[in-house]
């Protein structure tokens, strides 16, 4: 029979407690009678100091559970959801409705403000125009401030707030939308509570561990994950969301054949013990769904004739870091330039590094939805 372990911790002395000590030890240690009643110096005085010692205690008590709370959110990888900002679409026209002159547009640049009657205020996310002998143009616009207050109704943003080469009318012709406050600790926390009370042998965590390892000849499941998209259906309204789950597992080439995941699927409805899925949940197998991404190393070694080792050493680094890249992982350049300086153990006098996505664009940052996983496409290292 399981156990659970509880973690109590003593109660705060109160002031009055304090006070009553300090009172005797002053008794013990001056021996002679004094006046220790309610709003005499001394008992004032004993009180002031134990109400200070109260107030640190429960501070301290406070941040010791504070500390405890946020160590078990990282442990289960969850954080309070931060506030959101609303975003919408904004449509600048000419006051009288008629087009621009001949020769003459309006440039409405990126950053722009706009705000309602209220004061709520939006800014352009990119530069517009309007065109000669046309009347209106639109602008993606995003809230200023984050939170719920920025959902708005259509038409409610009507003053430009920023001064534009011409004069204009503005509105939000569609409801701005996505805005959301931050999560409240409360809210937080039961989120957490919720979280922990669905692991188990069928949790998400726990079918996505269970594939780990199926195998079809040489092929196994290296990577896995279970998205369950009636989750996200809900959260946009869906009445009628889709039942059950989708398991995505990758060969850790970013790919997965028919055969693996016909394995996968029947190891799912019948493997030991009697089956790793809910009984009568339904679910399916796909293969992961891979996002490409290179890799550009130019650099100069200190010692020329280590310079092959040193290559060789990069490369098995950058492959290596690509390795720990799972479902949903981001990719990033900071990342991947700290995995590359631990092997060359400041033997270069110069060090490039380029971070390339699929379409060969230069990125900082790669990201992955939670079907994703990030791929090495290739790379190419060169040291002199």
């Amino acid at each position: 029979m399981a156990t659970t372990a509880e973690i109590t911790i003593a109660p705060l002395p109160t002031t009055e407690e304090i006070a009553l000590v300090l009172i005797q030890a002053l008794f013990a240690t001056i021996g002679v009678p004094t006046d220790y009643n309610v709003g005499s110096i001394i008992r004032t005085y004993s009180e002031a100091i134990g109400s200070v010692v109260e107030i640190e205690g429960i501070t301290a008590q406070a941040q010791a559970l504070q500390a405890l709370v946020y160590s078990a959110y990282a442990a289960f990888n969850i954080s309070p959801f931060p506030a959101t900002s609303a975003v919408g679409t904004a449509k600048f026209s000419t006051l009288s409705s008629a087009p621009l002159p001949p020769g003459q547009s309006v440039l409405i640049p990126i950053n722009t403000i706009i705000q309602s009657n209220s004061g709520i205020q939006f800014a352009t996310t990119a530069n517009a125009i309007l065109v000669s002998g046309t009347s209106n143009t639109t602008a993606p616009i995003q809230a200023v401030v984050s939170g719920a207050k920025g959902n708005l109704a259509i038409n409610l943003l009507t003053q430009i707030a920023t001064g534009v080469a011409y004069p204009l009318a503005v509105t939000n012709p569609a409801p701005t939308a996505g805005g959301s406050n931050a999560e409240t600790p409360s809210q937080t926390l039961a989120r957490f509570t919720a979280y922990v009370q669905s692991l188990g042998l069928c949790s998400p965590i726990a079918i996505a561990g269970a594939v780990m390892g199926v195998s079809y000849g040489q092929e196994k499941v290296k990577y896995s994950t279970v998205y369950e998209p009636w989750i996200v259906q809900v959260q946009m309204g869906n009445p009628t969301p889709t039942a059950g789950f989708q398991v995505f597992v990758d060969n850790g080439t970013g790919a997965a054949s028919t055969n693996l995941l016909n394995s996968v699927s029947t190891f799912l409805s019948s493997g030991l013990p009697a089956g790793y899925r809910p009984a009568g949940v339904p679910f399916s197998v796909h293969q992961v769904v891979p996002v490409g991404a290179s890799v550009i190393v130019t650099a100069l070694s200190i010692n020329p004739s280590i310079a092959g080792s040193i290559q060789t050493a990069i490369s098995q680094a950058i492959t290596s870091y690509f390795n720990t890249l799972g479902f949903g992982d981001t990719a990033e350049i900071t990342q991947l330039i700290a995995a590359i300086a631990n092997v060359t153990f400041g033997q270069l006098t110069s060090l490039s590094v380029t971070l390339l996505d699929q379409f060969s664009v230069s990125q900082s940052v790669i990201p992955a939805g939670p079907t994703q996983r990030i791929i090495l496409l290739g790379s190419s290292v060169t040291v002199n």
